[in-house]
């Protein structure tokens, strides 16, 4: 939850447009709406739905947000916290026996925090320009798929070339 100074957080005086549920139904926006939107985005870390839960448009927490320094720092705060409540399930499941929760927590994690939880893969791409000898082409392909060469005589490569050719193919519709 946020803290206590967060409700008594001031700031910078914008025109509230109510969320459309309210404004369908005539109901003004709440007083003390930021403090309700920074709440609720602490407990679940949806913006949209936090400015729904605060009574106010989403636009709104927009227009705040672009105005009131205060305002973006306790907004990034909340989803600090909420993220971190998400670390904190992931360790709770990772002690226990919730493992179908633990997939869902990561996909949230990676969303709300793309750097912290980015998989790490290292790929690698060559291209080579120089002429290779078919049977020196064949050896090195074998090396790479980790296929014994010492057998690889010109013979044993002109027979799996011709066993090759016998095969026959079909075409897949």
């Amino acid at each position: 939850m946020p803290s206590t100074a967060l409700s008594t957080a001031v700031y910078a005086p914008i025109e509230p447009i109510p969320h459309r549920d309210r404004r369908r139904a005539g109901q003004p926006t709440p007083d003390g709406w930021p403090q309700v939107f920074i709440a609720k985005l602490t407990e679940h870390g949806k913006g949209w739905k936090a400015a729904k839960q605060a009574g106010v448009s989403y636009d709104t927490v927009q227009r705040l947000r672009a105005l009131d320094a205060q305002f973006r720092t306790d907004e990034a705060d909340a989803m600090r916290e909420f993220t971190e409540s998400l670390e904190d399930n992931l360790d709770r499941i990772a002690s226990g026996a919730d493992m179908p929760a633990v997939t869902a927590n990561i996909v949230r994690l990676k969303k709300l925090d793309p750097v912290g939880y980015v998989e790490r893969n290292l790929q690698i791409t060559a291209s080579f320009t120089t002429e290779l000898p078919s049977q020196d082409g064949k050896i090195l392909l074998l090396a790479m798929l980790g296929q014994p060469t010492g057998e690889l005589t010109t013979p044993a490569i002109e027979v799996a070339h011709a066993s090759a050719d016998a095969t026959p193919t079909r075409a897949t519709p």
